[in-house]
C-alpha cells in the first residue's frame, strides 16, 4: 500500500498514519484468519447447485465457477522490484479469484508478482495443483470453470 493511501485513510478517520497502518494490518489479519470459513470450494451436492445457477444465467452448461486475475497495486518492494512491475506500468501482485454464479468467492490465490501472466498464475495456483491430484473431486461429471482465456486443466 502506498503512502498516499495511508495518509488518506488516516486523514479520513482523524488518526495518525501509524494508527491507520495498525488498523489495516489488524483487519487484514482477521480477514486472513477467517477466510477459509467463507471462501470454500463447493463439494458434493453444492457442485450440482453451482452448475444449475450458471445454467440459469445464460444457459451455459457445466460451469461451476468463473475465474479471472486482477492486478493489485503495491509500492515497489525492496527485493526484486522488476518482477512486480506489470505490463500496465505499475507495481502489483497478480491475484486470481474464482467466483460462483452469485459472485461469491470460492477460491483466491494471491502469491504471484505483477509481471506473471494469468496463465502462469493458474499453473502455479493451489486450486490447479489440487485439481490435478483429484480432478473428480473438483470437477466431477465434466464440470469446469469459465475464463476470459481458458486455463489448462489436464
Amino acid at each position: 500500500m502506498n503512502r498516499s493511501i495511508n495518509w488518506s485513510v488516516a486523514d479520513r478517520f482523524g488518526v495518525s498514519i501509524s494508527t491507520a497502518w495498525q488498523c489495516i494490518i489488524d483487519v487484514g489479519s482477521v480477514l486472513c484468519e477467517r477466510a477459509r470459513q467463507f471462501i470454500q470450494w463447493p463439494t458434493g451436492p453444492e457442485i450440482r447447485q453451482k452448475e444449475q445457477e450458471f445454467r440459469q444465467i445464460k444457459g451455459f452448461p457445466g460451469a461451476i465457477g468463473a475465474i479471472d486475475c486482477c492486478q493489485v497495486q503495491i509500492s515497489a518492494p525492496h527485493d526484486h522490484p522488476d518482477t512486480y512491475f506489470n505490463r500496465k506500468g505499475y507495481y502489483s501482485i497478480n491475484v486470481q479469484a474464482i467466483c460462483d454464479a452469485n459472485m461469491k468467492f470460492t477460491d483466491i490465490y494471491a502469491a504471484c508478482p505483477g509481471s506473471v501472466n494469468d496463465a502462469r498464475v493458474w499453473a502455479l495456483s493451489t486450486i490447479n495443483e489440487e485439481a490435478q491430484r483429484d480432478k473428480n473431486r473438483y470437477f466431477p461429471d465434466q464440470t469446469h470453470i469459465i475464463a476470459p482465456t481458458a486455463p489448462k486443466i489436464s
